[in-house]
């Protein structure tokens, strides 16, 4: 019950503070940009999927520091969390609860508009677009991949938001959590040598998890490494996840 008093509240609260109408544009803005901008276009890529998949990649985890980076620190902003923490309410509980509002916050919008605009795209078209639409199934399983990737985003900043002085603090720091699906992640992969992932062993594809090019390569090449991708960012979120939690109940925290 305690869990579910936490819930309604923070969605409540998103509801009260626009974030979910700001996340619905959000996510229908990087994917019409994916589909109609020539942001995505490489030299030979005539792949659609691929295109769309390494442009709205940056959009999910960007969206989720921009849903969780006021979770804790928000609270201590606010003056809230000193009456929060007084209640008959584990600490473990209460960062379910944001963690949980988040993620229904983000998921299902995702789901449901990324679905709309694959029709939208199938109607209208793609005209600089060579290559047709890719199968649902296919498309449901990038869904899949960006809505773990914006929720292990989603749980990072919360982890951070637990010791950031200020909401603004804990967005910048967060965007560390990007870096490896950047630019910057293909540099280290392709300095590392592991441009080849059919070649590499479990233990090397497993470090190369938040990456999207081991992500892309998951999704587009090999059937058996999308479900080790898609296993190994539930662990790794549900690992976090127990993490924040052990760590928020050790914290002394104090009031001014």
């Amino acid at each position: 019950m305690k869990f579910w008093a936490v819930l309604k509240r923070e969605l409540r609260e998103q509801v009260r503070n626009r974030k979910l109408f700001f996340v619905m544009l959000f996510i229908l803005f990087g994917a019409f940009m994916a589909l109609y901008t020539d942001v995505p276009l490489t030299e030979d890529s005539n792949n659609l999927l691929e295109a769309i998949f390494d442009s709205f990649h940056k959009f999910c985890a960007l969206m989720g520091v921009m849903v969780a980076m006021d979770a804790v620190v928000g609270e201590k902003e606010r003056g809230t969390l000193e009456l929060v923490l007084s209640k008959p309410l584990s600490r473990a509980t209460l960062l379910l609860g944001k963690f949980v509002s988040y993620v229904m916050a983000v998921v299902p919008l995702l789901l449901i508009e990324l679905i709309l605009v694959y029709y939208w795209a199938k109607v209208v078209g793609v005209a600089r677009w060579q290559s047709p639409l890719p199968p649902m199934s296919q498309w449901l399983a990038m869904i899949a991949i960006v809505s773990l990737v914006c929720t292990f985003h989603i749980v990072f900043t919360i982890i951070v938001s637990l010791y950031a002085r200020s909401t603004v603090s804990c967005a910048l720091i967060s965007m560390i959590s990007i870096m490896p699906g950047s630019p910057a992640g293909t540099g280290i992969i392709e300095w590392l040598g592991w441009t080849d992932f059919g070649k590499l062993v479990l233990p090397f594809r497993a470090m190369s998890l938040l990456t999207s090019d081991y992500q892309r390569y998951a999704l587009l090449y090999s059937a058996s490494d999308y479900w080790i991708c898609v296993s190994l960012l539930l662990l790794l979120v549900v690992v976090l996840l127990l993490v924040a939690g052990w760590l928020f109940e050790k914290q002394d925290i104090s009031f001014k």
